[in-house]
């Protein structure tokens, strides 16, 4: 699994269950996370260090 605070799909951010209420900066987002992980047997997790948004087309998100 790789995972980011920030969406990989543009213009998810626009749907109404993509982490509503999370706070990333506190413990119990990755707390979640981590026990969310265990129980599905994960065995590592990749914590990209990139918060910067991702490409979008043609520099918007219209399209989205």
């Amino acid at each position: 699994m790789q995972h980011g605070v920030s969406s990989h799909s543009v213009g998810m951010w626009r749907h109404p269950q993509d982490k509503v209420g999370w706070d990333y900066a506190s413990p119990p987002y990755w707390e979640h996370l981590a026990q969310t992980l265990e129980r599905g047997l994960f065995d590592a997790v990749f914590l990209a260090d990139e918060l910067a948004p991702y490409n979008s087309f043609e520099d918007s998100s219209d399209a989205t």
